[in-house]
């Protein structure tokens, strides 16, 4: 429901660039960053290649261990290479790393009281490190002909992810009743194509068809050690599950854009999507005194597919305004629930759909000195995939037991009221509501939660940054000062309604001193230290994470060529 966000970075070119960065903040924050492009032979070949590392101690200490809690580190690295045979020709080769440590995930007070009485305290026995490798690497070529494009893009990328010593709360307490340890991976490998007419203003229909597929393997192991002091079994024991996930999936789509008149332009487009999902997954206990409890290996397997249509309509009633309406239908494909082996929940569950309405209004002055976006928007969300969880037979599942209704406007505002100063503002308003919503999972026993709100939509959000570049010296030298005001209305964190965060604001601000080859800049967030909840949930207690305290810190930025 958010859509997408499509980052495009800077491909290497003829021009020699070199980017060294270093950063230093509030609870031992650094970041450091190298970056290094150009030609290996000019007009043909060329290469980028980037390396960071990111290190922070915790926000929060735990009391029981007595040692920060909610630390990080993290490397990464990206190598690209492109050739240019031609004009009409370009290759691709992209490869990237990424290692990171996360030292205590799930820094949650046991209720609102602690967390806001006690901040940034908690106590667990274990120390929840997890560890998160990531390797991806892509191969693009594309053509570029006088009517018509060609792209094709094949990806492969490896997740693996694990536990540090000790495992992780399963318990969330200081009590040392149970933990968990896990091993798990992910691979992924998916071909995209796709086929288009060449951009030119001066053709009145653009269009783009394409398929892509894609192959996903996930096994994974879970041991959870439970105490003799919760065990039904009045002993120790592990239960432990295994698990592998096969996901096969393709698309087909196609789109396409005709100017009918002047300043006229309509958009068709369809997708048609088709999914399987296959759980296969055997469960034993291995019980304290040596007894094995085995599962029987079961597999699950749920197809989904569906059509999505799109269409719009944009009217440019003169170059500062353009006018749009847009209709699209969005769908995520349904799953297996693993809870539907060993109890009477349904074994999958179906996808779920939105219809999206949308209708605007971009424009700008004459002068360019003010350009406003103005968005009224309807979406209606049917079968919504539900998360339930049964506390009398510990049984969870995914069920297509929600509708949502949302409406809203959303307002982007950017003017330059005087030279050098700069000021952008955004308002969102999003009235959000489940029409329809069951929690239980006993069709005897109904949770009937109609009316409330979902989870992290508050009504109101809005944003104020004014930036005033100042000029100092010589020529390419100046003093960029932003400041930032952050409003985050009411909001829940449960579909109960019961975990609510009341509006808040937060401030912060960046000093900039920029030359043509050096950047040097003072910031901070949260200024005004406001303590709020940034994510909650309920599961028998009523766990609560707060936001971020109030960091400072300086950032350096070389270019040594431009």
């Amino acid at each position: 429901m958010a859509g997408v966000i499509n980052v495009i970075t800077k491909g290497p070119g003829n021009s020699r660039r070199a980017l060294l960065g270093a950063e230093y903040g509030k609870y031992d924050a650094q970041r450091c960053r190298a970056a290094l492009s150009g030609p290996l032979v000019a007009d043909r070949v060329f290469y980028s290649l980037e390396g960071q590392h990111v290190r922070r101690d915790g926000y929060f200490f735990n009391t029981f261990t007595q040692r920060d809690f909610d630390g990080r580190r993290n490397w990464a690295g990206n190598a690209r290479l492109k050739y240019v045979p031609s004009s009409r020709w370009s290759l691709g080769l992209n490869a990237r790393a990424e290692w990171t440590k996360d030292l205590g995930i799930f820094p949650v007070a046991l209720n609102d009281t602690l967390a806001r009485t006690n901040p940034y305290l908690v106590a667990f026995d274990a120390e929840n490190i997890d560890k998160r490798n990531v390797y991806s690497g892509s191969f693009d070529a594309r053509y570029f002909g006088s009517s018509v494009e060609l792209t094709a893009v094949t990806g492969y990328q490896r997740t693996a992810r694990g536990t540090g010593p000790g495992g992780t709360e399963a318990d969330l307490s200081p009590l040392p009743l149970a933990t968990s340890t896990y091993d798990y991976h992910r691979d992924i490998w998916s071909q995209e194509i796709r086929v288009g007419s060449t951009r030119s203003r001066d053709r009145r229909l653009g269009w783009t068809v394409g398929a892509y597929g894609f192959h996903q393997r996930n096994p994974s192991l879970v041991d959870v050690f439970v105490d003799s002091l919760i065990s039904p079994f009045q002993q120790d024991f592990h239960n432990v599950t295994e698990d592998r996930t096969d996901v096969d999936g393709y698309a087909v789509f196609g789109q396409a854009t005709v100017t009918v008149a002047d300043r006229l332009d309509l958009t068709f487009g369809m997708r048609y999507d088709k999914q399987t999902t296959t759980l296969h997954t055997k469960r034993d206990l291995h019980l304290q005194n040596g007894t094995t409890i085995p599962g029987q290996p079961t597999t699950i397997e749920a197809p989904s597919s569906a059509v999505s249509p799109k269409a719009s309509i944009a009217y440019r009633a003169s170059d500062r305004v353009l006018a749009y309406a847009t209709y699209a239908r969005g769908y995520r494909a349904g799953g297996a629930n693993l809870s539907g082996l060993t109890s009477p929940v349904p074994k999958t569950f179906d996808p779920e759909y939105i219809n999206n309405y949308e209708i605007g209004v971009k424009a700008s002055t004459s002068d360019r000195r003010v350009r406003v976006n103005l968005t009224g928007f309807y979406i209606d969300w049917t079968d919504a995939q539900v998360t339930s969880f049964d506390f009398t037979t510990f049984v969870n599942a995914t069920l297509n037991s929600g509708d949502v209704t949302s409406k809203g406007i959303e307002i982007e505002l950017s003017a330059l009221p005087v030279n050098r100063l700069q000021v952008d503002w955004n308002f969102g308003y999003t009235d959000a509501v489940y029409d329809k919503l069951n929690l239980s999972l006993n069709p005897q026993m109904p949770l009937d939660l109609s009316g409330n709100r979902p989870p992290l939509v508050p009504k109101v959000t809005s944003t104020l940054a004014p930036l005033v570049d100042i000029p100092i010296g010589r020529r390419n030298t100046s003093l960029s000062l932003r400041g930032e005001w952050r409003h985050l209305g009411k909001h829940y964190f449960d579909l109960q309604n019961t975990i609510v965060q009341e509006g808040y604001s937060l401030f912060g601000a960046t000093a900039t001193l920029r030359t043509r080859s050096f950047d040097l800049s003072a910031w901070g967030a949260n200024l005004n230290r406001k303590v709020y909840f940034a994510y909650g949930f309920a599961f028998g207690a009523r766990y609560i994470m707060l936001g971020a305290p109030r960091t400072l810190g300086l950032t350096m930025m070389l270019r040594p060529w431009q």
